[in-house]
């Protein structure tokens, strides 16, 4: 009966033991990937470009105020680093 138990118990451990050596391996995984998201976004984080969807669109030229008084709005042109393509995106003048 002792052998029994005994085994059971060695049995209980085992599968315990590997079931932590699996989350000790998921988390080491997951560090390894925060740090590298890291990495990629030490500087200041930039936007995904609609085009390729990699992370290089950066601010490459802002206008002035356009538009007559009342209905003014400025535009900004971004450019992806990675395929080269650029956008305007305009954002109307916030008054008050």
């Amino acid at each position: 009966m002792e052998t029994t138990i005994a085994g059971k118990a060695f049995d209980w451990a085992k599968r315990w033991g590997a079931h932590i050596f699996q989350i000790g391996k998921r988390i080491a995984t997951l560090e390894e990937r925060v740090t590298a998201l890291e990495e990629l976004l030490k500087k200041q984080p930039a936007e995904a470009c609609s085009y390729c969807g990699e992370r290089a669109v950066r601010l490459t030229a802002q206008s002035g105020l356009l538009g007559n008084p009342g209905k003014q709005w400025t535009e900004d042109t971004w450019t992806c680093a990675a395929c080269n393509r650029s956008y305007i995106e305009r954002e109307k003048l916030k008054v008050g």
